[in-house]
């Protein structure tokens, strides 16, 4: 039941990891990475206010160094598009 239990956890982990990887990906500020990924307007308005970059910013590698090799690999990826 724990076993199960514990799985079920880190499935969700997983989930929410790859929800918060791809909502980066797409919203990150559109003058930092170059290009908006939605419609290729460079010039776009930020999807994420600068305020709270830098807050994902400062927490990202704490966060990273908690979780788990497959987890670590997601919060990579979100970080690479800075």
């Amino acid at each position: 039941m724990i076993t199960k239990f514990c799985y079920s956890v880190f499935i969700l982990k997983g989930c929410i990891i790859t929800a918060f990887k791809n909502y980066i990906k797409r919203n990150w500020a559109a003058r930092e990475v170059g290009f908006n990924h939605l419609d290729g307007d460079s010039d776009g308005p930020d999807k994420i206010y600068s305020k709270d970059r830098e807050v994902i910013k400062k927490l990202i590698v704490n966060l990273m160094l908690l979780s788990a090799p497959a987890l670590q690999k997601q919060l990579s990826d979100a970080v690479n598009n800075w």
